[in-house]
């Protein structure tokens, strides 16, 4: 449910639907979500011990294409929000 809300902020975000309620504030909470989550998995990596280093380097890479993803658009479009 979180990352449905996520995806309608970001679509938000790029005009394709109407704007959200705090649509540039979401947008950049939730990059910095992504972001933390992609470098923080070393952090993490004692408190989860059964996932293994494949599952913390591919979904922290997927965070982080994601978070930069969302970065960019921000970037580009922080005037316009």
């Amino acid at each position: 449910m979180i990352l449905f809300i996520w995806a309608g902020y970001a679509l938000a975000g790029a005009g394709v639907i109407e704007p959200l309620p705090l649509t540039k504030l979401a947008l950049t909470a939730i990059c910095a979500v992504y972001l933390a989550r992609a470098v923080a998995f070393p952090l993490l990596k004692p408190v989860f011990p059964a996932n293994t280093q494949t599952f913390w380097l591919v979904s922290s890479g997927i965070c982080l294409v994601i978070g930069l993803s969302y970065l960019v658009g921000l970037v580009e479009l922080w005037g316009a929000l």
